[in-house]
């Protein structure tokens, strides 16, 4: 999961810069060709070229079925797996709020920086966000750190970021809160991923990650809607300070799940057997 949030990271480095030369080069309309024609090639390779992850029923490979899978219901239905995705939800919610529209909004619109200053911003933060997730991630796993501990630290980087911002409201403090911003990024784009899969069935680990991207695109729907509207009531600081308490509300409520594979539905079958 670390190295795909770095392989994002990436992504979000080149792909603004290429699709930015593309429509200089080449004319406003070249970076959508160059994506329809990407999606339809990278559409083939997944066809024919990536195996399948699941060949084989799911009761072949013995083991890896919760109470859930027992039962025959779905995960929506597991109230530990939906506790688990509400928890997940507040941080995912403050980093949609913070990345789509608080920061630039904020910085174009109460600040007046150029969206120049703005992208290079962007793929910085993303340059780094590569970097923590393919370095930093990788290294605390293999040595043992729990993906809450590592969600707890992504937290804690995002909501000092946020309260830097609302404190200075100035470019600045923008700038100099983007590493923490990264860090923050690095985790919470890979490991929220890694720590849901490990409280499913082994068989039911599609479903889990449907679910999660599920929610994560409702709340792409909501998170804009609310952001914009505390920045119209309340200012255009005001999102900010709402970020740095909706952080600190779920590193709070992150505590209360347990880390590992002893929870959730996977945890109960495996104290059935």
């Amino acid at each position: 999961m670390s190295l795909l949030g770095s392989a994002l990271g990436v992504g979000c480095t080149v792909g603004p810069f290429l699709g930015s030369q593309a429509a200089e080069r080449l004319g406003e309309d070249a970076p959508v060709v160059i994506a329809v024609a990407m999606f339809a090639l990278l559409g083939a390779v997944v066809f024919g070229a990536l195996p399948e992850t699941m060949p084989k029923p799911a009761r072949a490979y013995g083991g890896g079925g919760g109470a859930a899978a027992a039962e025959g219901s779905p995960l929506w239905r597991d109230r530990e797996v939906v506790a688990a995705l509400a928890v997940l939800g507040l941080p995912e919610l403050g980093l949609i709020c913070h990345t789509s529209v608080a920061v630039n909004t904020f910085a174009v619109h109460h600040l007046q920086l150029s969206k120049a200053w703005l992208a290079g911003l962007s793929s910085a933060v993303s340059a780094m966000q590569a970097a923590v997730a393919g370095g930093l991630c990788t290294f605390l796993a293999g040595r043992g750190c729990s993906d809450v501990a590592m969600m707890q630290l992504g937290i804690a980087s995002f909501a000092a970021t946020s309260a830097s911002i609302w404190a200075w409201q100035s470019p600045q403090a923008i700038a100099l809160s983007a590493p923490a911003a990264a860090l923050g990024n690095g985790f919470l784009r890979s490991i929220p991923a890694a720590f849901l899969s490990k409280r499913v069935p082994r068989d039911r680990q599609g479903q889990a990650m449907g679910l999660m991207d599920m929610c994560s695109a409702a709340l792409r729907v909501a998170a804009p809607v609310l952001a914009g509207s505390l920045m119209d009531r309340f200012g255009g600081g005001s999102v900010f300070l709402g970020q740095a308490v909706l952080f600190t509300l779920s590193g709070v409520c992150l505590s209360f799940l347990a880390p590992g594979r002893g929870g959730g539905a996977a945890g109960r079958h495996e104290k059935r057997s």
